[in-house]
């Protein structure tokens, strides 16, 4: 009951104007268009007073009340924060990082805006100088296609022990280029322990899904 006078009282309010028991009232007016085209809004109708001498006084009596209309209003679409830069698109010399950011705080909605500017951001980056070609190189030396690597120019080939160490030896950066993106300046996570927890993971799920 109590929520009932409630939502009464919202939809239906009036502000009069110096009224008088002994006059009258005029009948009320038309209701007003919703003053919203989508979702909720306001309407209102007026009374004027009628004075004794049947003159119209300037005191009004107005009727306000809600509107629901049967459109959702717009949703203009709305960036979320950019995410950090990538890491480095090479592990020596210019490489690229990136960031991007999403249409989606909000995602727009009946007919609302999208966002404007781009979604994707680039800029040059350098880890460090690539070393050179040593002097005394030959690609005789790369024969030996179980102990060499191919570094990716395929003018230079390494140690494979050397691929992944952490330090650039290929000129073109190629033996650190598929695994330096793991490590950080304050940790290193190699890529077999990466692929150590992807297996226990899976083990856990699956005895996980056995046991229910």
């Amino acid at each position: 009951m109590r929520n009932s006078i409630v939502a009464i009282a919202i939809l239906l309010c009036y502000t009069i104007h110096v009224a008088s028991s002994e006059k009258e009232w005029m009948t009320w007016t038309e209701w007003t268009a919703c003053s919203t085209t989508c979702e909720f809004g306001l309407r209102q109708r007026v009374s004027r007073l009628e004075n004794e001498d049947g003159s119209m006084s300037n005191s009004t009596r107005t009727d306000h009340a809600s509107c629901l209309n049967d459109v959702m209003c717009p949703v203009a679409g709305n960036w979320t924060s950019w995410t950090p830069w990538s890491h480095c698109s090479m592990p020596c010399g210019m490489g690229q990082q990136k960031r991007v950011r999403h249409c989606a705080n909000p995602s727009p909605a009946y007919k609302g805006a999208n966002c404007a500017g781009p979604d994707e951001q680039t800029q040059e980056c350098k880890k460090q100088r690539c070393p050179p070609i040593p002097p005394d190189f030959s690609m005789d030396m790369c024969a030996d296609e179980h102990r060499m690597f191919l570094c990716r120019s395929a003018i230079q080939c390494v140690n494979k022990t050397f691929v992944c160490d952490r330090k650039v030896h290929c000129h073109d950066g190629s033996d650190e280029m598929s695994c330096y993106r793991y490590h950080s300046s304050k940790a290193s996570v190699s890529l077999q322990n990466l692929v150590s927890t992807v297996i226990t993971t899976a083990l856990c799920l699956v005895f996980v899904v056995l046991s229910s």
